[in-house]
């Protein structure tokens, strides 16, 4: 079902969900290919890595929200930021209830889309990357005509980690979830979204947007219309010829930290039970997986950061 002209308002006004972004004047050339957005809090150990691995693979610019990091992330960015390779927006929530996320999202939306083409919406533990070995602007090039990209995700766990090592995320945490085993747990199967911000009508949730015109969410990498709650189809869920690795875990210790931490999103949010459920099935399923490998040596591109290298 498509939706046009002056009733598409109207349409996903009665659908009413999430924020719904002002109106924007239309840019015909957007100065960026690619853009990212996440929201940060306390990530200062892994924001290097995960900025710099995105940076090679092509992405020109990234959107951070600081909700209220009370860790080095201000000094670890200040290098990226006087680069102009980082822009970082200071992002706390009203209340216990606010899903600061949601809202910055449709933030980053309304008042940075205009100057890219895309943005990708991945969290700091979430690394996305072709499996070609192309860069990720060339990979979206030809899927234009796709309001929405939506990228399937293969969790990672410990590894057998029980603290925090010495090196990268992407070379200590080599032991993911399959993607057919993850379809057996649809708690451990998600997408994450590449957009094309003048295709957007609101911020839907932290994987997906509602999109003007369709009742599609996103679409799949074959281009298959994905629809609200994309983990009931999982047979449309591929990872053929692009991923992202989510480090649901880190190390055991890391993950006992974060397991009865607050989130971005308020109180909606999974419980401590439901996150030691997740635990305990990664821990059992994960395999050996080294797909990464081929983007991590993917060549740097000048990358102005100081000494902020991981």
């Amino acid at each position: 079902m498509r939706v046009s002209g002056g009733l598409a308002a109207l349409y996903h006004a009665l659908r009413g969900k999430g924020p719904v972004l002002p109106a924007r004047e239309a840019v015909m050339t957007p100065p960026r290919a690619l853009g990212m957005a996440a929201v940060v809090r306390n990530e200062a150990a892994y924001l290097p890595e995960w900025i710099e691995f995105h940076a090679r693979l092509g992405v020109e610019r990234f959107f951070l929200y600081d909700n209220g990091s009370t860790d080095s992330t201000a000094e670890i960015l200040a290098s990226y930021q006087a680069s102009g390779l980082v822009v970082v927006i200071p992002w706390r929530a009203f209340d216990a209830f606010s899903n600061a996320q949601l809202e910055a999202y449709a933030h980053a939306i309304a008042n940075f889309g205009p100057s890219c083409r895309w943005i990708g919406f991945f969290d700091v533990d979430e690394f996305v990357f072709p499996l070609d070995g192309n860069s990720l602007p060339n990979f979206l090039a030809p899927r234009v005509h796709l309001p929405a990209l939506g990228v399937t995700g293969i969790f990672f766990g410990t590894s057998g980690h029980l603290e925090a090592p010495n090196g990268t995320i992407t070379e200590n945490y080599t032991n993911g979830v399959p993607l057919d085993v993850q379809k057996r747990f649809p708690k451990l199967l998600n997408i994450k979204c590449f957009v094309q911000p003048s295709e957007v009508f609101s911020a839907r949730s932290a994987h997906y947007f509602n999109l003007i015109g369709t009742r599609a969410v996103a679409y799949s990498e074959h281009g298959e219309p994905l629809y609200h709650f994309p983990r009931r189809r999982p047979d449309a869920l591929t990872c053929d010829f692009i991923r992202y690795n989510h480090y649901f875990t880190r190390s055991r210790s890391e993950f006992e930290a974060k397991r009865d931490r607050p989130t971005f999103r308020g109180r909606r949010v999974n419980s401590p039970e439901t996150r030691s459920y997740l635990f305990d099935v990664i821990e059992q399923y994960a395999v050996p997986d080294t797909a990464i490998d081929s983007a991590r040596q993917f060549p740097a591109r000048g990358i102005a950061s100081g000494d902020a290298a991981p």
